[in-house]
């Protein structure tokens, strides 16, 4: 009914294999294909994780016997694509001047 799954252990894997995008996934034995609560939680872990190495997760998919369930399909991941930093404009200093 669970197995200990590390965010550390899936961001060393991505590293190995140079990757720049993911896709979990994990079965359910009782062929239930709906994430628990647990599921969507780790989920959202790993993707921190990887988010601060510019790993994306592009889906998790959850598998039910013939059945699946799709993380992305259903809105879930809330990754935002990685953006390059800018350089931030210098304000103008505005001001009255003493008299």
């Amino acid at each position: 009914n669970g197995c200990p799954v590390f965010p550390r252990e899936i961001a060393k894997a991505a590293l190995r294999h140079n990757a720049v995008s993911v896709i979990l996934a994990h079965n359910h034995p009782s062929r239930n294909c709906e994430p628990s609560h647990i599921d969507l939680l780790l989920t959202d872990r790993i993707r921190e994780a990887l988010e601060l190495i510019d790993v994306r997760v592009i889906d998790h998919i959850v598998i039910g016997g013939k059945d699946h369930t799709s993380f992305a399909d259903r809105g879930w991941l809330g990754m935002k694509p990685p953006t390059e930093a800018k350089p931030k404009k210098k304000a103008r200093k505005r001001g009255r001047v003493a008299a």
